[in-house]
């Protein structure tokens, strides 16, 4: 299974990477593609949780490929597994579609293949953990594993979520703030921003091999922003 995850991550990256040459989605395209997989893996993490009415938890599908894919996934030999791996490619998961974001932006089979394999082998150790514990554990430690599993998919989907509103245009904590009295829009205040002549806010930052300095800058909403690294 793993196997074959790590092969058609390389093969589907690489098939990103070329669909990159003549599709570039925009920033407010990705948010919005971002906040429907968030709500996807919020929908299956509250699933998980068995928090959501029976009649919620099912997805409407043709009767027929339904039987097609549940034999497929019975079937004995080494070579459904396989595959099962490689389609695991296309499950929603918010930080699967940011690698393949990045993978699109290659324009390269090769970058975008190798990309997604780096990304497929880093988080190896973790698939391979969560398959032992899940199958180690029974009873109630099993029923308690994935419920904890299940909020943690909420947990994530509730960031991408943020994140995927917040590229679409929409600063959810922003707007919480100001609804409670709580926001400060200091912008220009920051040290770390200057303003030139053309009015563009001017971000000076420090980069090295231990991140960027300063980590934290406020700036003004809706203005024309250059960043400077040194």
């Amino acid at each position: 299974f793993n196997g074959g995850r790590l092969i058609g991550y390389f093969f589907l990256g690489g098939v990103v990477g070329l669909l990159g040459q003549v599709i570039s989605p925009s920033v407010r395209t990705t948010g919005l593609l971002m906040v429907l997989l968030a709500v996807v893996m919020l929908w299956l993490g509250l699933r998980m949780l068995q928090l959501l009415p029976k009649s919620a938890c099912s997805l409407p599908q043709h009767t027929a490929i339904g039987r097609r894919v549940a034999k497929f996934a019975n079937a004995p030999g080494p070579l459904t597994p396989l595959l099962l791996g490689a389609l695991t490619f296309f499950i929603p998961c918010g930080f699967t579609q940011s690698m393949q974001l990045t993978a699109l932006t290659t324009h390269s089979f090769l970058q975008g293949g190798l990309l997604m394999l780096a990304f497929a082998l880093g988080t190896l150790p973790a698939l391979l953990g969560i398959s032992f514990l899940s199958t180690a554990f029974t009873g109630n430690v099993s029923r308690s594993f994935f419920r904890f599993a299940g909020a943690a998919v909420v947990v994530l989907g509730a960031l991408n979520l943020k994140s995927g509103l917040l590229q679409s245009g929409v600063d959810v904590q922003g707007t919480i703030a100001r609804a409670l009295g709580t926001h400060h829009a200091l912008a220009t205040a920051d040290t770390n921003v200057s303003i030139d002549a053309e009015g563009r806010q001017i971000i000076t930052l420090g980069v090295s091999d231990a991140g960027y300095s300063p980590n934290s800058i406020t700036i003004d909403p809706g203005k024309t922003t250059w960043v400077y690294a040194t």
